[in-house]
């Protein structure tokens, strides 16, 4: 698989791409802290979820997209570069919204919302995508029967992961490792059903995720950022719709399995606030992670090891939907049964963990 994968791509554009992504990491991870107040106008972040210490870059997104955009440059008629040239176009109106909120902290939850929407839309018109058959009776016929409803119903789930992407990136480790185990299991589907087109966009979004970790996880020296959890909510979200709607003999409910943490995080997250009469949009430290890291302060345990520690913590959440897959992923009853499965998982966490105060 490797060799035929590295016969299929430009080898040089990609380890410059890779070469140029290692010295921009090395350069915000080592050399942000001493240079940040320098900058006047930068400000430092504030927000309640917070559970670092320092003032750390939250760029990481930023050089993924420029790794990828460096591959694209240089190799613009390979395999899966007409998909990777949508996604670097279509995410420039996030780019220039979410930046600002990584650098500046001056964005409003409506801002972000615009941008999403405005870069789902953007890639719809830009890529062919044949949508996926929903498997919901009624709903499912209304929607498949009408493209403007089926395309207004996946802009909306691109942009629910995108903001459940984000939710979840709180602690080192945790989203990044969410996103691979996702690309794991598309990447299985994908090598199932032969799809050699799917494994090599998923092994060229892959990379820069793989790097930012060697440089996120556990020194913690870099963050994805605002614009990086967007991003790959967009990324791994553009690639299930693409893969379930090119091979429509595998259950849709497949899709729900592998975006379960995000999706799921968002959705009760929301019901939650809304239960409590709190505003769905204002952050707050009663996440499933963040549980889970303040319970770990309590234990008399340093900030920077119960940062490290929540994504080991979690990974029966983040690491299920593959073990789950590999059995399941041709039956729409045992996949169903096993999004159960796992809803009751995470509440279980959920519920057993002690509440913070704010």
């Amino acid at each position: 698989m490797l060799n035929i994968f590295l016969d299929q791509i430009n080898q040089t554009s990609l380890i410059i791409a890779i070469l140029f992504m290692i010295a921009l990491y090395c350069i915000f991870s080592f050399y942000w802290q001493p240079y940040y107040h320098k900058f006047k106008s930068l400000k430092s972040y504030q927000g309640i979820q917070r559970v670092h210490q320092g003032e750390v870059s939250r760029l990481g997104g930023v050089i993924a997209f420029v790794g990828l955009a460096t591959y694209s440059l240089f190799c613009s008629n390979g395999i899966g570069m007409s998909y990777i040239f949508a996604i670097i176009c279509s995410s420039i109106p996030l780019l220039i919204i979410t930046v600002k909120e990584d650098l500046f902290h001056s964005t409003t939850p409506a801002q972000r919302l615009v941008g999403m929407i405005i870069t789902a839309e953007i890639f719809f018109v830009m890529y062919p995508v044949n949508f996926p058959i929903i498997d919901v009776p009624v709903f499912g016929n209304l929607l498949n029967e009408s493209n403007l409803a089926t395309w207004i119903f996946f802009s909306f789930a691109m942009v629910v992961i995108m903001n459940g992407n984000n939710l979840i990136d709180g602690a080192n480790g945790l989203m990044p490792m969410s996103i691979i185990i996702q690309i794991l299991c598309l990447f299985y589907l994908s090598y199932s059903v032969d799809d050699f087109y799917s494994q090599v966009r998923l092994i060229l979004i892959a990379i820069p995720l793989l790097l930012f970790l060697l440089f996120n996880y556990p020194w913690g020296k870099i963050f994805m950022g605002d614009f990086g959890a967007y991003f790959y909510g967009f990324i791994i979200s553009t690639n299930t719709i693409i893969f379930f709607g090119d091979h429509p003999e595998l259950p849709t409910w497949g899709a729900v399995l592998i975006l379960f943490y995000p999706a799921f995080e968002l959705l009760f997250s929301v019901i939650r606030k809304k239960i409590q009469k709190l505003d769905p949009t204002k952050p707050d430290n009663h996440h499933l992670h963040l549980k889970i890291f303040h319970l770990l302060r309590s234990q008399v345990i340093k900030p920077r090891t119960s940062n490290d520690l929540v994504m080991p913590c979690l990974s029966l959440i983040w690491g299920s939907p593959f073990v789950m897959l590999v059995w399941v992923y041709d039956s729409l009853l045992l996949t169903t049964l096993a999004i159960i499965v796992i809803s009751f998982i995470y509440l279980g966490f959920y519920w057993a963990l002690p509440r913070q105060t704010n």
